[in-house]
């Protein structure tokens, strides 16, 4: 952002529309209104996960199976951006819960941010940490059942490392481990704490290997890759 465009965002003392609008798309969202809340969406919204198709993708594989959904956003203040891209820029914080028949459930705090456009429609970041979480953890438990270390591999961070274990000494070990081993992952729940550059995230899951089941817990770091979500460390528990 230049220094102009820095100078520009001012806080809106006062006033509550934007701030109301969220709360409506929140509100919309956990009713399951997948309708009313897309009308409160730029038809050029965009963010590291895409358009507006990749957002009502993203939202209704959330809402699929889901009850119990809850948002709260603590600490919400509003800043205008004047310019080409004026338009209002949402920050805070983020908490947020829901039961879900695929995964058990996630628990998710961390930063929130969301960009409106001048006419108070949603154009950037609704949601946008949790759904590449859940889209990240989904491909992993595929890429698992299917015994694919390549697919699992493109999950990773660059700078991936578990103990003395780079990226590549953990995708051999991957490709050594998976090869003909029928896994089947059943995960229970998701609890993820976003906090600066990284993400912590715990799965509860149950794991059967051949005819024998067990129940874990998996303890992961994360960290961002060309703005998306990768495991940086905790494939292997030391």
């Amino acid at each position: 952002m230049s220094a102009r465009a820095a100078a520009a965002l001012l806080l809106l003392s006062g006033c509550t529309r934007p701030l109301e609008q969220l709360e409506r798309a929140n509100q919309d969202l956990a009713a399951g209104r997948l309708g009313a809340f897309e009308a409160r969406v730029a038809e050029t919204y965009r963010d590291a996960m895409g358009g507006k198709a990749e957002l009502h993708a993203g939202l209704e594989e959330i809402l699929r199976g889901a009850s119990g959904l809850e948002i709260r956003t603590p600490e919400l203040a509003a800043l205008r951006t004047e310019g080409p891209e004026r338009g209002t820029t949402l920050q805070g914080k983020l908490e947020l819960s829901f039961e879900s028949k695929d995964s058990g459930g996630w628990t998710l705090t961390g930063p929130l941010e969301v960009e409106l456009d001048h006419s108070r429609q949603i154009r950037s970041g609704y949601l946008a940490d949790l759904r590449d979480l859940v889209g990240l953890f989904k491909a992993r438990r595929a890429a698992l059942e299917a015994n694919d270390a390549t697919a699992l591999g493109a999950l990773l961070h660059p700078d991936y490392r578990d103990g003395d274990q780079d990226k590549d000494a953990t995708l051999r070990r991957l490709i050594e481990d998976l090869e003909g081993t029928p896994v089947r992952l059943t995960p229970l729940s998701y609890w993820a704490e976003l906090r600066g550059m990284d993400a912590h995230v715990d799965e509860r899951y149950e794991l059967r290997v051949g005819e024998e089941p067990r129940r874990a817990v998996a303890r992961f770091t994360l960290r961002k890759s060309a703005g998306r979500w990768r495991i940086l460390a905790g494939l292997y528990a030391p």
